[in-house]
C-alpha cells in the first residue's frame, strides 16, 4: 500500500465519497487490568483508486 503525503483537494474527497473509497474500522478499547473491552473507537482510512491509503490527517481538514 502506498502512502501519499500531499493533501488532496475537496473535489478528490467528494469523488472518493461517491466511489465508496472511505472505510471505517472498529477498534476495541481494553482495560489493561481486566483485559476486557470497555469501549470502541472508529478509525477511518481512504483507500484511493491509485492504491494509496490515506489517514484522516491527510484529508480531514479539507473534508470538514
Amino acid at each position: 500500500m502506498g502512502k501519499n503525503n500531499s493533501s488532496p483537494k475537496l473535489d478528490a474527497v467528494l469523488t472518493g465519497i461517491e466511489n465508496g473509497e472511505f472505510e471505517f474500522y472498529i477498534q476495541p478499547i481494553c482495560n489493561n487490568q481486566t483485559h476486557k473491552a470497555v469501549g470502541f473507537e472508529t478509525l477511518m482510512r481512504w483507500h484511493r483508486a491509485n492504491g494509496s491509503v490515506l489517514t484522516p490527517s491527510s484529508f480531514l481538514d479539507i473534508a470538514l
